[in-house]
């Protein structure tokens, strides 16, 4: 079945980028909810979101079939050639956390004074790398190995809905960014599956099921900490990054 994870981020950032339009320059100073980060960090970090489909290349044939030959002579595959799901992909955002909040921050400084054409350059430079890779669903190269596309687009939902919820936290006094609820489905099915990958039999249990889509995608994403009814064996899985 063709992916639309395209279409649902494409939709779901539209209606982001509209409601941070009615941002004011004070609020935008503001701190966020993320800790060393202000409410104009956060936009710009979503403009690298942007910049990473914008950076996606196409893996050719040739090097999938030189990676599986190397593999078969006992060779030991480099970064570049190892195939991540949502989950592994996810699992190396905690390494680079420190790394990101620099690299936010210094971009951010670097822009400020356009924020809104940031964005808008952001999100057409990834409309190009989506349409020069055509229909399908391609492995292309992402941070860390190779994806996917459909599942990297489907981690770049998850990106923009918890940050939504970032954003709202940031500034409870303002409307609540939308949030489509396309969206939020996306994010927490690739969620749970990626729970289940890494939780193995754990990620079967009967309260993480019965969490709402809202409160299981914030525990996943550590946001908040895992509920105390859940088991201690199953919150110790969480947060998934």
């Amino acid at each position: 079945m063709e992916s639309t994870a395209d279409i649902v981020h494409a939709a779901q950032w539209g209606a982001l980028r509209a409601w941070a339009d009615g941002l004011t320059a004070a609020d935008r100073r503001r701190a966020s909810v993320l800790e060393g980060w202000t409410v104009d960090d956060l936009l710009s970090h979503l403009a690298r979101t942007l910049d990473s489909i914008a950076a996606l290349r196409p893996v050719a044939s040739g090097e999938l079939a030189r990676a599986a030959h190397r593999a078969g002579d006992g060779a030991e595959l480099g970064a570049d050639d190892t195939l991540l799901t949502v989950a592994g992909y996810l699992g190396g955002f905690a390494a680079r956390k420190q790394e990101t909040a620099d690299n936010t921050r210094k971009a951010a400084a670097s822009s400020r004074a356009d924020r809104a054409g940031e964005l808008d350059a952001g999100y057409a430079a990834a409309q190009r790398t989506l349409t020069a890779l055509g229909g399908g669903d391609p492995l292309v190269r992402v941070r860390g190995g190779i994806m996917q596309l459909s599942d990297f687009l489907e981690t770049r939902i998850i990106e923009l809905v918890v940050h939504a919820d970032d954003l709202r936290r940031s500034l409870p006094e303002r409307p609540a960014p939308p949030v489509l609820p396309a969206a939020v489905d996306r994010a927490e099915s690739t969620l749970r599956a990626a729970f289940l990958e890494t939780a193995g039999v754990l990620g079967g249990d009967t309260e993480v099921a019965r969490m709402p889509a809202e409160e299981f995608i914030a525990v996943a994403a550590g946001r908040t900490p895992p509920p105390d009814r859940l088991p201690a064996a199953v919150r110790s899985e969480f947060p998934l990054f």
